[in-house]
């Protein structure tokens, strides 16, 4: 959980990381389409998703409860 004093700048932060990433992802893909094929990078793609939706369930089973219960203590 951000405090609610810092949410304004994780949301800047978060706001450039995607700017400078998505202005990035056609050239770095266009390189890769070239070097490894199109099948491949999808397949690749599909790893990076589901590795990411893992962590991301991982840190959720662990992390949910108790900053859960962190809010309901401020509430």
């Amino acid at each position: 959980m951000v405090p609610a004093s810092q949410r304004a700048s994780a949301i800047g932060v978060l706001n450039v990381i995607g700017a400078t990433v998505s202005g990035f992802a056609p050239f770095l893909g266009g390189m890769a389409r070239d070097t490894i094929g199109v099948g491949r990078l999808m397949g690749y793609t599909s790893l990076v998703y589901l590795a990411t939706a893992g962590l991301a369930f991982y840190g959720i089973r662990r992390h949910f409860m108790r900053d859960h219960g962190k809010a309901l203590e401020g509430v």
